[in-house]
């Protein structure tokens, strides 16, 4: 979750407080549609879901580390 918040334009919704959290990744877009950004990751085979203006992962059932490491990267090339 930290890589996701490093990126520019990005803010991760999901409270940092473990006992806060769920097993999502909720982030909002500063510089990009959310809806193009689903797109983009999921031609990446990064699975995502637009919900509410923002992004969604799912972690804890679809995505490993290494997608959220993925995501992160490609989250750095689409806001850049």
């Amino acid at each position: 979750m930290q890589s996701l918040s490093n990126s520019m334009g990005v803010r991760v919704i999901t409270p940092r407080e473990e006992k806060r959290r769920a097993g999502i990744i909720t982030i909002r877009l500063e510089k990009a549609d959310y809806m193009e950004v689903t797109k983009k990751l999921g031609e990446k085979g990064i699975i995502v879901s637009p919900r509410f203006e923002s992004v969604r992962m799912s972690p804890h059932i679809y995505n490993t580390e290494e997608d959220v490491s993925r995501a992160s990267e490609e989250l750095k090339k689409i806001t850049g």
